[in-house]
C-alpha cells in the first residue's frame, strides 16, 4: 500500500505542460468524517477514483463556499504510484438558466398587469375611506345651516355609515382578488421553467460553491481513495451536562450520575449524514501563542501647547478644552477587549471519538449527543442564608473526572427522579471540587426573625451614635436521620475609621469566614439531629459621628 500526503495548504502553482492537456476526473465525493471544535470543525470527504496512467485532473464538485483555502489537505492511498502535484481551488460554475417558455412568459405579464390594476383600486377604495371618515369627523360650524339641524342628523349618520360599509366591502373583495393574483404569480415562478432568470435561486443562497481540483501524475492506471479535508467556521459545540442526584437513605450513601454533552450546530451549507463523528476541545480561532508584551512608559502629562495667535483676516479655529487633543495623543492606548464516546488525551487536548455513525442537518439546529456518564460519589449537605432566604437548599459537592476538564455550561438537575431546574457548570480542572445546588429541601424548616434593637444618641458629653441590633435563625430537621447543615449570614464592615462595628457576646460561637474575598460573611457548620432544633443567633453594634447618617449597603 502506497500512499501520498500533500502537506502544504493548496500548493497553487504550475502545472506541467502535459497537466493542460489533462484529462479530468469527476471524483464523486461524500462527507465521511467530522471533528467538531468549539468554533469550527474539520470536513473529511471521502472519494475512490480510478486513475487512468499519465496526468489527470481529479474534481471534486459542490464544497461549501465557506471552506477555508488554507486549511485543504489531500491524501490518496492505493496499490499503484501517484504523485500529488498540486491543488487548486475555484467558485463552481453558476447552473445554467433555463430557457423561459413564451406561454409562460405571456402568462406572467399578463397576471402582473392585471395586479398593478387591483392595486390602483384598491387606493381609490381607501381614499374614498378616509374622505367619507374626514367628512364625519368635521366640525359642524364649517357645515351648510341645512346639514346642522338635528332633525337631519340621523340622516346624515344612515349616508355616511353607508358610505363606509360600501368602502370596507370594496376594499375586502380587491383585497381577495390581489391575494388570489399573487398566489398565481407565485406558483409559476416557483417552477424553473417558469421563474425568469432575475430570480433564479444562486445554489447555496449567497457565495457560489466550490470546486477542488487535484493534479496528479501516475505512471500506471490504478484505484486510489482519496481523502479530502477542510476547516468550515460555520460549525461549534459547547458543553451541557445532566446531573442526576440519589439521596442517601438508611442503607445507602447518595450517589451522582453526570453526564457530558455536546451541543453541536452546524451552517455550513451541506447535511452531514451518517459520518464519523468526534469533539475536540481545540480552539482552531485562537492566537497560537502568548502575545507580545511590550514596554509600558509612565509619563508626567505636559499641558498642551499654547496654539498660535492667528494672523489678522484669518479665521479663528474653535478653541481647544484642556484635556482634549493634546492630551489624548500622550494617553496610553487600550485596545477594545445514550452512547458514550471515547476519550483520548493527546498532550494538552481531549478529543471525544462518538461510536457508530452520526448526521447532523446544517440549517444550525442544535444536535445533542452524550459524550461520557460517569458515577460518583458526592458530599451532599443543607446550606442555608436565613437572613436572605429561611431555606434549606440541598448542596452536592464531587471531585471533577480525571479523563477530561468541564468545559462551562448549563447543567439540567435531577433529584430522586423529580427535574429541579437549570444550573451552571464552570470551567473545572480534572480532580478539582464542584458544587451543584439540588433545590430546597421540604423536610427542613427555617426561621429567621429579630430580637431586638436599641438606638442611642449622642448624650450630654458624647459626639456618637449608636445602633444595637440582634437576630435569630432557627433550623429545624424534620427527617427521621441526622443532617449536616451549614448557615451563612453576614455581619457588617466598616472602610471608614470614624465607623466602628462591635460583634455582640450574645452571637453563637464557632462561626467562620467564608472567604477573604467576602468581608464579613461568616458560617456556622453543625450537625442536626433526627428531629432535632438548632439556633443560631448574629447580633452587632454600630457606632459613628452624631452628626452624620449611617447607611449599610453592598461595597463599592
Amino acid at each position: 500500500m502506497k500512499t501520498r500526503l500533500l502537506t502544504l495548504s493548496l500548493a497553487f502553482g504550475l502545472l506541467s505542460s502535459t497537466s493542460v492537456l489533462a484529462a479530468v476526473v469527476e471524483a464523486n465525493s461524500r462527507i465521511d468524517k467530522v471533528s467538531v471544535h468549539p468554533d469550527a470543525a474539520i470536513v473529511t470527504r471521502a472519494a475512490k477514483v480510478e486513475v487512468p496512467a499519465g496526468s489527470h485532473q481529479i474534481v471534486l464538485r459542490g464544497l461549501p463556499p465557506e471552506l477555508d483555502i488554507a486549511s485543504v489537505r489531500v491524501e490518496a492511498s492505493g496499490s499503484g504510484d501517484l504523485r500529488i502535484l498540486s491543488v487548486d481551488d475555484k467558485p463552481a460554475p453558476a447552473p445554467a438558466r433555463p430557457v423561459v417558455s413564451r406561454e409562460l412568459a405571456a402568462k406572467l405579464s399578463i397576471l402582473k398587469a392585471k395586479r398593478a390594476e387591483y392595486a390602483a383600486a384598491a387606493d381609490l377604495i381607501e381614499r374614498r375611506r378616509a374622505f367619507i371618515a374626514k367628512f364625519a369627523e368635521a366640525p359642524l360650524a364649517t357645515l351648510p345651516d341645512e346639514q346642522t339641524d338635528p332633525l337631519r342628523w340621523e340622516e346624515r349618520w344612515v349616508v355616511l355609515g353607508n358610505g363606509l360599509a360600501k368602502a370596507a366591502e370594496d376594499a375586502r373583495a380587491i383585497g381577495i382578488r390581489i391575494e388570489q393574483t399573487d398566489a398565481e404569480i407565485d406558483a409559476l415562478e416557483a417552477t424553473d421553467v417558469g421563474r425568469p432568470p432575475s430570480i433564479m435561486p444562486h445554489h447555496g443562497g449567497g457565495n457560489p460553491l466550490r470546486d477542488i481540483t487535484i493534479a496528479v501524475e501516475s505512471p500506471a492506471a490504478g484505484s486510489f481513495d482519496f481523502r479530502v479535508s477542510y476547516k468550515v467556521g460555520s460549525a461549534r459545540w459547547s458543553a451541557a451536562y445532566d446531573a442526576k442526584l440519589v439521596s442517601a437513605t438508611a442503607k445507602e450513601a447518595a450517589s451522582l450520575q453526570l453526564a457530558r454533552r455536546a451541543r453541536i450546530s452546524q451552517a455550513t451549507g451541506e447535511d452531514w449524514t451518517d459520518v464519523a463523528l468526534s469533539v475536540s476541545t481545540i480552539q482552531t480561532q485562537r492566537r497560537t501563542s502568548v502575545p507580545d508584551v511590550g514596554t509600558l512608559v509612565a509619563r508626567v502629562a505636559e499641558p498642551p501647547r499654547p496654539a498660535p495667535m492667528p494672523r489678522p483676516g484669518m479665521p479663528t479655529a474653535p478653541m481647544q478644552e484642556f484635556g482634549g487633543a493634546g492630551l489624548a495623543d500622550m494617553r496610553m492606548s487600550v485596545a477594545a477587549t445514550e452512547q458514550q464516546a471515547t476519550v483520548e488525551t493527546a498532550g494538552y487536548s481531549v478529543v471525544f471519538e462518538v461510536p457508530g455513525r452520526v448526521s447532523i442537518a446544517g440549517d444550525a439546529s442544535n444536535r445533542t449527543i452524550l459524550l461520557k456518564q460517569t458515577a460518583l460519589t458526592p458530599a451532599v449537605s443543607l446550606q442555608t442564608a436565613p437572613s436572605l432566604d429561611p431555606a434549606a437548599y440541598i448542596e452536592a459537592t464531587f471531585t471533577a473526572p480525571d479523563e477530561a476538564p468541564l468545559f462551562p455550561g448549563p447543567v439540567t438537575l435531577t433529584r430522586d427522579s423529580q427535574m429541579i431546574g437549570q444550573g451552571q457548570i464552570p470551567l473545572t480542572a480534572p480532580g478539582a471540587q464542584v458544587k451543584l445546588g439540588f433545590g430546597i429541601d421540604d423536610r427542613i424548616q427555617v426561621t429567621y426573625a429579630p430580637l431586638s434593637r436599641k438606638e442611642e444618641g449622642p448624650g450630654i458629653m458624647g459626639s456618637t451614635r449608636s445602633d444595637t441590633r440582634e437576630f435569630k435563625a432557627t433550623i429545624r430537621n424534620l427527617r427521621q436521620t441526622p443532617v449536616a447543615m451549614t448557615v451563612v449570614d453576614r455581619l457588617p464592615v466598616s472602610e471608614q475609621s470614624n465607623v466602628e462595628i462591635e460583634r455582640l457576646s450574645t452571637m453563637t460561637p464557632g462561626s467562620e469566614p467564608v472567604s477573604e474575598e467576602k468581608r464579613g460573611v461568616i458560617a456556622w457548620k453543625f450537625d442536626i439531629p433526627a428531629n432535632g432544633e438548632k439556633e443560631v443567633r448574629t447580633g452587632y453594634r454600630l457606632r459613628w459621628p452624631a452628626d452624620r447618617q449611617i447607611l449599610l449597603s453592598r461595597p463599592r
